[in-house]
């Protein structure tokens, strides 16, 4: 009786799928203690693939697994996957991927290969998405500093005046300065976007207050317009937040240029356009109109390899303003654009080139000469004097005169 019992218990067990060590009871409470293995087919599923924060030339992969998994993503711009292949170290059930970087109005196929810890594999079908294409790229937010006092850091700018600006974004990190607004390639691996908005004006500024900081910290933030298409390349800007700071205050970065380093960027090969008008450096400096648009835009041959990031930064006495170039792969080459400054004078220029751990491995130093522009006179220009016609005019009145008297002498006769 024990056995037939033992072996209807058995059966159950298996059509349920129950392994491991089990203890089997007869209907006179006999016990018989079994392990069991029944052998089956482990599995993983891939579910919940999409695609998000696509740009021109990034973008990022997400997907979950219903059981811990390393995965694979291939990719590339056929079904060959010719770009090769990104591997996840550990096992996990939430994976994201950044795809950096990659070129803008193109489209990309991608499939995902995850393995469970007991081996077990899955596939997904062929996938797409498109990066966007390149679009004009609005206009720095300029005037950027942040002032510090006991309710947080008040980051103030002011806004371009480009119609098709729709917000700005600021995105805040304690390492390092975010080269994107937190999407793949930012450069920082706690980049926060802090603040989406218009921002709140006063004396034709906007500011944001962000009084999420502890004590005595320095923050980084990069501040970015953007259109319906495309982002800003950022301006930056630093600060080190209210409050004792018994071990001393963090030093801002930029690091400094290691002496042996050789300076491979050239002014020459800055391309400076100010409101469509090239400029070109006389010597060290370059002049320019105070408050008009600038744009720069230097080619990917002259920067040296291994440049993650490129920044330029204009300082006069205590003041600094610094900004990031973005990569314009349609273009093949780093560009920013901002106004120049409202505040006429000399102003020390430095371009600097920064590799993935944001070490400056080339800089390059000049000047920047703000002018006023020269002011449109409201003045109306004198027409020249047509003496010609003035005696023309004069003897025909003399004549017409002459004929009047006559005809009023003839009548009296």
């Amino acid at each position: 009786m024990i056995n037939k019992i033992l072996h209807l218990y058995l059966m159950v067990i298996i059509v349920l799928g129950m392994t491991g060590p089990l203890t089997a009871f007869a209907a006179d409470n006999d016990s018989v203690d079994v392990n069991l293995q029944v052998s089956g087919t482990p599995s993983i599923i891939i579910y919940d693939v999409n695609t998000s924060d696509i740009a021109t030339t990034s973008a990022t992969v997400n997907w979950l697994t219903d059981v811990g998994g390393q995965c694979q993503l291939y990719w590339g711009t056929t079904t060959s996957y010719e770009m090769g292949s990104i591997s996840e170290v550990g096992y996990e059930m939430t994976h994201t991927i950044d795809l950096s970087p990659l070129t803008s109005a193109t489209t990309y196929h991608y499939k995902i290969r995850c393995v469970s810890a007991s081996s077990a594999v899955d596939e997904t079908a062929d996938a797409t998405f498109a990066t966007l294409s390149e679009a004009e790229q609005p206009d720095n937010p300029t005037c950027v500093e942040i002032t510090v006092d006991e309710n947080g850091n008040t980051i103030w700018w002011c806004a371009p005046s480009d119609p098709s600006i729709l917000g700005i974004k600021i995105a805040r990190s304690n390492q390092f300065y975010p080269a994107t607004a937190c999407t793949a390639g930012s450069g920082v691996t706690d980049c926060q976007i802090i603040y989406d908005g218009q921002g709140t004006s006063l004396n034709d500024r906007q500011y944001y207050l962000d009084g999420d900081v502890q004590a005595c910290t320095r923050y980084y933030y990069t501040i970015f317009a953007y259109s319906s298409s495309n982002i800003s390349s950022g301006a930056i800007a630093t600060a080190v937040s209210a409050g004792t700071c018994p071990g001393g205050i963090t030093p801002a970065a930029l690091p400094a240029v290691p002496t042996e380093t050789p300076k491979a960027i050239s002014l020459a090969g800055l391309i400076f356009i100010e409101e469509g008008d090239t400029l070109y450096f006389v010597g060290n400096n370059l002049q320019v109109n105070a408050g008009h648009l600038m744009e720069v835009f230097v080619d990917y041959d002259r920067i040296p390899a291994g440049t993650s990031l490129l920044m330029i930064s204009f300082t006069k006495e205590s003041r600094t303003y610094a900004y990031i170039f973005k990569r314009n792969d349609g273009l093949g080459g780093f560009e920013a654009s901002f106004m120049a400054p409202t505040e006429t004078g000399e102003y020390e220029m430095s371009v600097s080139a920064l590799d993935a751990n944001q070490n400056i491995i080339a800089q390059i130093n000049g000047n920047l000469i703000v002018v006023q522009p020269p002011e449109v006179s409201g003045v109306v220009a004198e027409m020249p004097i047509n003496w010609g016609l003035i005696v023309f005019v004069t003897i025909a009145s003399l004549l017409t005169i002459g004929l009047v008297v006559l005809t009023i002498r003839y009548r009296k006769i």
